[in-house]
């Protein structure tokens, strides 16, 4: 399904190549057809995993809405109504990452969000991704984006 018209404009650039037939059209329309091939199969391989996957949504979005807070991988699991080895299992298929990490990745890209603003110092966006331990907060920030939190700019 072509619902955004992603692929129908390709198809056009690839024609519209085609058609006027300028220096190197051949290798152009070739290009442009790789390149929807690619799409293709990479939209593919999303609706795979998500398919395959779909019973975990539930904790997944909970995860999402709320990583703020301290939601246990019993919690998540329980809300999708699998067990948690099962879960994890499926959570790091899905996300190549266990759900404690991509909690941690959600919090620091808020805290990143919030010190990119101006607003907040490196102990006030801790906070409010609830991480009030400067040093931990420090560490978890420089293992997702190399640098510390006090070198963001605003």
């Amino acid at each position: 399904h072509d619902e955004a018209g992603t692929y129908l404009a390709l198809f056009r650039q690839a024609l519209e190549l085609w058609n006027h037939a300028v220096y190197n059209y051949r290798l152009k329309t070739l290009a442009t057809f790789l390149h929807i091939l690619d799409a293709l199969s990479s939209e593919t391989t999303s609706t795979s995993l998500k398919n395959r996957h779909r019973t975990i949504y539930a904790g997944i979005a909970a995860l999402e809405q709320r990583f703020t807070e301290d939601l246990t991988v019993k919690e998540l699991a329980g809300l999708c109504n699998v067990s948690e080895g099962t879960f994890r299992r499926l959570f790091k298929e899905y996300k190549q990452m266990s759900p404690i990490t991509y909690r941690n990745f959600l919090r620091m890209k808020r805290a990143e969000a919030l010190l990119k603003s101006g607003e907040y110092t490196v102990s006030q966006a801790g906070e409010a991704v609830n991480c009030p331990d400067p040093c931990y907060f420090n560490r978890l920030f420089r293992q997702f984006f190399h640098v510390n939190p006090s070198e963001i700019k605003f």
